[in-house]
């Protein structure tokens, strides 16, 4: 025998029990083949079912992160859109933004002025509030009444006429002067009046929207009859106008537009999605943001209104607002960025020393 038939015999001798008989040893080895062929068979089936369950999850997975990534693009082009359409004084898109902050600026100064005159019981907050909620609503009459449940035992009223003789333009006064001496004296001449206002509005500087409103005014007034004109019907239109322009408020575009940004936030919060992927598609969603509107969601989150910026932590876990320069306010001297929003890493700040940095612990990506 050679050496292979030597220890084959070998280990079939020692494998057979003293006590099996060497006729049972094939049905006993076959029970023995039979009880491992179960349970490995068992085992690798099992194994195998998880493996598929395993591969299913992550395909689901992969599905929903698939959709969510969806949804999230649906809300950056909703956003763009919004941005495109925003107007104010003349300017659209992310040039309204600047506008926007400037007329902030204005009604923040009548505001600190009318403090000042009634003995400084506002706190810079306070302040703040207010002067965004004008640049909100406007200065239409219903919103002194909510001015006053605003901030109690303070001259609502005062705020908004200051405002309004603040605002008012040269060339809308000459055009009030214009038509209103046409009246007073002889009707037949109020259409060669009318005529030069349109010259006056050619060549006035102001913006083209106001140009536009003013000559569509004239034009309304040019085809009325002189006996169906009078002081007072041109007066209601004046005032209307005057409205429509002069801190008429940016609730249309500013509601929208607040709104779906902080649903794209929330969203991006709720989603289940590891924090490294959230804070990307933050850093997305706010290189989308300009300076100017940082610096408007930055005021709107110091109000009553948008105080969710900062309850909800989305301020501080996503930073929206972390572009802004350090001294990009000017409005008041004692404002300070940081002392505002001390939870925002703003990107002017130094970075720390990496042995000061805090360790981010390690997250595992679960299937399951």
């Amino acid at each position: 025998m050679n050496y292979y038939e030597q220890a084959l015999g070998y280990v079939v001798e020692r494998a057979i029990p003293a006590s099996a008989p060497a006729s049972d040893a094939m049905q006993y080895y076959g029970q023995v083949g039979d009880f491992f062929g179960g349970f490995w068979g068992t085992f690798i089936s099992v194994v195998t079912l998880f493996f598929v369950y395993r591969t299913y999850r992550g395909s689901v997975r992969s599905d929903e992160r698939a959709k969510l990534y969806q949804v999230f693009s649906e809300m950056l082009r909703s956003h763009e859109e919004i941005v495109s359409s925003i107007s104010a004084d003349g300017t659209r898109g992310r040039e309204a933004f600047s506008m926007m902050l400037s007329e902030f600026e204005d009604i923040y100064e009548v505001v600190l002025g009318v403090d000042e005159d009634f003995g400084n019981e506002l706190s810079m907050k306070q302040r703040i509030n207010l002067a965004f909620l004008v640049l909100y609503y406007g200065t239409f009459p219903g919103v002194e009444s909510y001015l006053a449940s605003v901030c109690q035992k303070f001259p609502g009223g005062e705020i908004l006429s200051r405002i309004s003789r603040k605002k008012a333009s040269a060339v809308k006064s000459l055009m009030l002067g214009e038509l209103n001496d046409a009246l007073e004296t002889d009707k037949k001449l109020w259409r060669p009046r009318i005529k030069s206002a349109f010259k006056i509005v050619d060549v006035a500087g102001i913006y083209e929207c106001e140009r536009a409103e003013l000559r569509e005014l004239l034009k309304e007034s040019q085809m009325r009859a002189p006996k169906h004109m009078s002081k007072s019907w041109f007066s209601e239109r004046l005032e209307a106008y005057r409205h429509a322009l002069e801190y008429s408020g940016h609730q249309k575009s500013l509601s929208n537009y607040f709104r779906n940004l902080y649903g794209a936030f929330t969203f991006i919060e709720e989603a289940k999605l590891s924090r490294r992927e959230k804070t990307s598609m933050a850093k997305l969603l706010r290189s989308k943001l300009s300076n100017y509107e940082q610096a408007l969601l930055a005021l709107n989150s110091l109000t009553d209104q948008g105080r969710s910026w900062i309850n909800d932590r989305l301020m501080e876990k996503y930073m929206p607002i972390k572009n802004i320069p350090e001294h990009f306010f000017s409005f008041d001297e004692q404002f300070d960025l940081k002392a505002e929003f001390p939870m925002v890493s703003f990107e002017w700040e130094p970075s720390p020393a990496f042995w000061m940095r805090p360790l981010r612990p390690r997250v595992r990506i679960s299937l399951f």
